[in-house]
Formats: structure tokens, C-alpha cells, sequence
């Protein structure tokens, strides 16, 4: 998955994570502008040199030609502040302003595409599913798992059969077509989990365990009320997810269990 996918906002599909550059550019800016505005420093004599001060916040194309060649970067920082208004007395709300008008910038330079797995299921709604990833309370690792197995990025035999690294896409363990709900679901003791799961979850929604689809382990677009119910599903299905994933264990019944009952919610009624 590229960075730029990681770097979207949550409710898009991304994982909020900081554009570095446009970081590294925020700091940079912002030291500049707090030493060309500081008496008797070399920075504000290059600031009145050029005119900086009187080009800001209007078209700084004019200016563009004026720089000597080590001075790049004040001709780039006078292009970028065109933008970005400095009537502000608080350091912090200016390099946030900074940044978020650097960030906006870029996406609209280089729009991000449509993500993979919402074309391949057009249909799912993936804003309310981003929204029970995040919002139900789950420790770090369980929510980085559970969101690999939602995206379909986890290096299952049909995927790496797809970039040519194996021969073959069936399942080393049973023969069968492998992917992501095949290791959770299908795989080894699998099916008997799946179905204590479901049993669990029908104790809470009182319902008929049959009508718990296996597809809500990665295409979790489930809205429950009250609230407590919601969450409690979402946290037993997210363990769920996360056991079944994981290679360094035995993956049997009894062992899944205990797992579960080790858990920070209650299970048992």
C-alpha cells in the first residue's frame, strides 16, 4: 500500500499519518518567517533586500527572478506564503495554517485515485466501516490487522500469485483457493471459531447465529444501537480477525477461547 493511501484521512480510507515533507516544509517556514521577522538578523536584511515583507499574501511571480541561486529557498518560501495568511500571533496556529494549507496544496496537485478494494466492492458502505475501525476503542495492533484484512493487503497466496512471487494460489494447509477470508474463516479450525463466534454474537443481538454473515469480519458496515451492543460487536469480531491471522499460533478451538476470554470484555451473560 502506498504512503499516500496512509496518509488520507480516516473517514477516507487512510490512517491520518503525517505528509513528512510538507512537515519538513512547515518547520522550515516557519523558522524563516521567525527570523525575517526578527531585528538585526541576516534573514530580515534579506527580507528587506528583496522585499519579502511587501510581496506576501500578493502574486509573487515578479519576485521569481530576483534570488541568487543559493537562495532557493526563499523564493520558494515567498511563492507557498502567496498563500498562506501570517496575521496570527500564536506560533502554533501558524505552522498548523502552514501545513494544512502545504497539504491542501499538494492533493490538489496530485488527487488521490479511488481506492482498490472500494472499486472492487463498490457497493459496501466503507464510510460506516472506516467509522467502527476506529471509533469502538481497539488496541493498536487488533485495529492495524483488522484494517490489512478490510483493504485486502495482507500477502495471501492469490495476491502474491497475482505479482508472479508463487507458482500457485491454493492453500499450503488444505489445497483450497486462498485469500484473506479463506485464512479467517475457512482455514483449518476456522469454521468450528467462526461458529462459537457466531454464537456469541447471537447471545448479544438475539437472534439466530445463521444470520451472522462470515462477511462481517472484513466488511464490518454494521450501525447497532445502543451504542454498548455496537461496540460489543465490533470487539469480538476484531479479535476474531486478529487470532485468525496470526501464523506463531495453534489456531484450535479451546486455544481461541482462551484467547477470548482473556480479553478485556465480557463475553459470558
Amino acid at each position: 500500500m502506498p504512503i499516500t493511501t496512509l496518509q488520507r484521512p480516516k473517514h477516507e480510507g487512510g490512517w491520518n499519518l503525517p505528509n513528512i515533507e510538507m512537515k519538513c516544509k512547515t518547520l522550515l517556514y516557519n523558522r524563516i518567517q521567525g527570523l525575517g521577522t526578527t531585528d538585526e538578523t541576516v534573514m530580515a536584511q534579506l527580507f528587506n533586500t528583496w522585499a519579502i515583507r511587501a510581496v506576501l499574501h500578493k502574486t509573487p511571480s515578479p519576485q521569481a527572478g530576483r534570488f541568487a541561486p543559493q537562495f532557493d529557498h526563499l523564493q520558494q518560501y515567498t511563492i507557498d506564503m502567496a498563500y498562506i495568511p501570517i496575521d496570527t500571533d500564536s506560533r502554533h496556529i501558524f505552522k498548523k495554517r502552514i501545513y494544512g494549507t502545504l497539504l491542501q496544496l499538494t492533493m490538489n496537485e496530485n488527487p488521490d485515485s479511488e481506492m482498490r478494494i472500494v472499486r472492487k466492492y463498490p457497493a459496501v458502505y466503507w464510510k460506516r466501516i472506516r467509522r467502527n475501525i476506529h471509533n469502538c476503542g481497539l488496541s493498536s495492533t487488533i485495529k492495524s490487522t483488522w484494517y490489512a484484512a478490510m483493504n485486502d493487503i495482507l500477502p495471501t497466496q492469490d495476491r502474491l500469485a497475482e505479482i508472479h512471487l508463487v507458482p500457485r494460489t491454493s492453500c499450503p494447509k488444505c489445497d483450497a483457493p486462498v485469500s484473506v477470508m479463506h485464512r479467517i474463516t475457512d482455514c483449518g479450525d476456522g469454521p468450528r471459531q467462526l461458529t462459537w463466534t457466531k454464537q456469541k454474537l447471537a447471545i448479544i443481538l438475539r437472534v439466530d447465529p445463521k444470520h451472522k454473515p462470515k462477511e462481517w469480519t472484513t466488511r464490518p458496515a454494521i450501525h447497532l444501537w445502543p451504542t454498548q451492543r455496537h461496540a460489543a460487536v465490533v470487539r469480538i469480531l476484531a479479535p476474531f480477525v486478529f487470532y485468525r491471522l496470526q501464523n506463531d499460533r495453534r489456531l484450535t478451538l479451546r486455544d481461541y477461547m482462551d484467547f477470548m476470554k482473556r480479553a478485556k470484555w465480557k463475553l459470558q451473560q
